[in-house]
């Protein structure tokens, strides 16, 4: 069997992250990758260590990779990661999004990591991992726990170029008193 291609990489908080899925066998990572499980809850993202470089068959998952290649390798070991609750999911060939729900990808836009909105139409590429949800729980961007964790600054007033979410990862058009996230650390405006 040959090996799988190589991922494209996003750098983002200190390293290099992809999506990867495969329901055809048991995969390899290198020893500079960390397989994560992801799971949703309300709008934040947990990311898990999965405890085996090996990623199992049929299952969705995040790299992070302390280099901007990630060398994946078919194996007939076992994995003996933990995929409990994970909230990914994947395909082998191109996915078409189905009406009703909206699709999530892994992105970092505007310096946040994290999963945003597909647009209507687009199609999810083979083999990478993606999250959906029903339309009425439907939100700009869903943050990943752990990634917006200090208090970055005061602002007396919003700056008009930033994009603000809300601890809830909805994107706020006119922020007001209150905590917000921009660029991937929380914010409070006054």
């Amino acid at each position: 069997m040959p090996n799988p291609a190589a991922l494209t990489t996003t750098l983002a908080e200190g390293a290099n992250w992809a999506t990867y899925y495969n329901d055809n066998a048991n995969v390899k990572v290198d020893d500079n990758t960390t397989v994560y499980k992801a799971e949703l809850s309300g709008s934040t993202i947990t990311l898990t260590d999965t405890g085996s470089k090996i990623i199992k068959a049929g299952e969705a998952v995040v790299l992070s990779s302390s280099t901007s290649e990630v060398t994946l390798t078919y194996t007939a070991t076992p994995s003996t990661g933990d995929y409990a609750g994970n909230s990914l999911l994947g395909s082998n060939t191109a996915v078409t999004q189905e009406s009703g729900y909206t699709y999530y990808a892994l992105a970092n836009l505007t310096n946040d990591l994290g999963f945003y909105k597909v647009s209507s139409g687009l199609n999810i590429p083979a083999n990478k991992a993606y999250i959906k949800v029903d339309n009425s729980l439907a939100r700009e961007f869903i943050g990943i726990d752990g990634m917006a964790t200090s208090i970055d600054q005061t602002v007396k007033s919003p700056t008009e170029n930033a994009t603000y979410y809300d601890l809830n990862g909805r994107r706020v058009e006119n922020p007001t008193n209150g905590m917000y996230i921009v660029n991937g650390k929380k914010v409070i405006i006054k």
